[in-house]
Protein backbone atom coordinates (compact mmCIF):
# COMPACT_ATOMS: atom_id res chain seq x y z
CA UNK A 1 0.00 0.00 0.00
CA UNK A 2 1.35 3.42 -0.94
CA UNK A 3 1.11 6.22 1.62
CA UNK A 4 1.21 9.89 0.85
CA UNK A 5 1.96 12.76 3.14
CA UNK A 6 -0.06 15.90 2.71
CA UNK A 7 1.40 19.37 3.15
CA UNK A 8 0.35 21.09 6.39
CA UNK A 9 -3.08 22.66 6.15
CA UNK A 10 -3.21 26.44 6.14
CA UNK A 11 -6.29 28.41 7.13
CA UNK A 12 -7.85 29.90 4.01
CA UNK A 13 -7.85 33.42 5.49
CA UNK A 14 -4.08 33.46 6.15
CA UNK A 15 -2.12 35.68 3.81
CA UNK A 16 1.33 35.11 5.32
CA UNK A 17 3.01 32.54 7.58
CA UNK A 18 2.80 32.87 11.35
CA UNK A 19 5.76 34.28 13.31
CA UNK A 20 8.17 31.67 14.66
CA UNK A 21 6.82 32.13 18.23
CA UNK A 22 3.18 31.36 17.32
CA UNK A 23 1.77 28.20 18.91
CA UNK A 24 -1.83 28.79 17.81
CA UNK A 25 -3.53 26.21 15.63
CA UNK A 26 -5.36 28.20 12.97
CA UNK A 27 -8.43 26.87 11.14
CA UNK A 28 -10.31 28.09 8.11
CA UNK A 29 -13.48 28.50 10.18
CA UNK A 30 -11.85 30.79 12.79
CA UNK A 31 -14.02 33.84 13.41
CA UNK A 32 -12.33 37.13 12.47
CA UNK A 33 -11.97 38.06 16.17
CA UNK A 34 -10.21 34.75 16.87
CA UNK A 35 -7.57 35.14 14.20
CA UNK A 36 -4.64 35.82 16.48
CA UNK A 37 -1.12 34.47 16.86
CA UNK A 38 -0.08 33.72 20.45
CA UNK A 39 3.17 32.56 22.01
CA UNK A 40 3.62 30.05 24.78
CA UNK A 41 3.02 32.01 28.00
CA UNK A 42 5.79 32.72 30.47
CA UNK A 43 4.39 31.93 33.93
CA UNK A 44 5.33 33.34 37.33
CA UNK A 45 3.93 31.77 40.51
CA UNK A 46 2.53 34.50 42.77
CA UNK A 47 3.53 33.33 46.23
CA UNK A 48 1.85 36.24 48.03
CA UNK A 49 -1.54 35.59 46.45
CA UNK A 50 -4.36 33.95 48.37
CA UNK A 51 -4.46 30.21 47.65
CA UNK A 52 -7.60 28.94 45.95
CA UNK A 53 -9.15 25.50 45.66
CA UNK A 54 -10.24 23.78 42.50
CA UNK A 55 -11.50 20.18 42.41
CA UNK A 56 -10.01 19.47 45.84
CA UNK A 57 -6.54 20.83 45.07
CA UNK A 58 -5.05 24.06 46.41
CA UNK A 59 -3.32 26.41 44.00
CA UNK A 60 -1.50 29.73 44.10
CA UNK A 61 -2.25 32.21 41.34
CA UNK A 62 0.12 32.62 38.40
CA UNK A 63 0.88 35.65 36.31
CA UNK A 64 1.10 34.87 32.61
CA UNK A 65 2.79 36.94 29.92
CA UNK A 66 2.70 36.14 26.23
CA UNK A 67 3.17 37.66 22.80
CA UNK A 68 -0.03 38.26 20.87
CA UNK A 69 -0.64 39.59 17.38
CA UNK A 70 -3.99 39.78 15.65
CA UNK A 71 -3.56 38.65 12.07
CA UNK A 72 -2.65 41.55 9.87
CA UNK A 73 -1.31 43.61 12.80
CA UNK A 74 1.86 45.50 12.02
CA UNK A 75 3.38 44.85 15.47
CA UNK A 76 2.77 42.24 18.16
CA UNK A 77 1.97 43.25 21.72
CA UNK A 78 2.60 41.71 25.14
CA UNK A 79 -0.35 40.43 27.16
CA UNK A 80 0.02 40.13 30.94
CA UNK A 81 -2.74 38.47 32.94
CA UNK A 82 -3.38 36.38 36.05
CA UNK A 83 -5.11 33.01 35.78
CA UNK A 84 -8.55 34.67 35.94
CA UNK A 85 -7.80 36.30 32.59
CA UNK A 86 -8.36 39.93 33.63
CA UNK A 87 -5.11 41.50 32.54
CA UNK A 88 -3.69 44.14 30.26
CA UNK A 89 -1.74 44.47 27.06
CA UNK A 90 1.38 46.52 26.39
CA UNK A 91 2.96 47.74 23.19
CA UNK A 92 6.53 46.51 22.84
CA UNK A 93 7.82 49.94 23.92
CA UNK A 94 5.50 49.98 26.95
CA UNK A 95 6.53 46.43 27.92
CA UNK A 96 10.23 47.37 27.77
CA UNK A 97 9.59 50.49 29.83
CA UNK A 98 7.59 48.55 32.43
CA UNK A 99 10.30 45.85 32.60
CA UNK A 100 12.94 48.53 33.26
CA UNK A 101 10.74 50.05 36.01
CA UNK A 102 10.24 46.65 37.64
CA UNK A 103 13.97 45.87 37.54
CA UNK A 104 14.79 49.28 39.04
CA UNK A 105 12.28 48.67 41.85
CA UNK A 106 13.74 45.22 42.53
CA UNK A 107 17.27 46.65 42.63
CA UNK A 108 16.17 49.38 45.05
CA UNK A 109 14.39 46.88 47.31
CA UNK A 110 17.39 44.52 47.28
CA UNK A 111 19.77 47.37 48.16
CA UNK A 112 17.73 48.17 51.27
CA UNK A 113 17.95 44.52 52.32
CA UNK A 114 21.75 44.45 51.92
CA UNK A 115 21.98 47.66 53.98
CA UNK A 116 20.01 45.99 56.77
CA UNK A 117 16.96 48.23 56.35
CA UNK A 118 13.65 46.42 56.73
CA UNK A 119 10.16 47.86 56.85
Amino acid sequence: MTTYSLPPLKASWMTQPCPSWCITEHHSLDAPGSRICESKPAKTLLELSEPYECFGKTYLDELHASIEAPTGASLPHIAVFPCDGNGTTFTLVEAEQHARHLLALVAEARSSITQGVTP
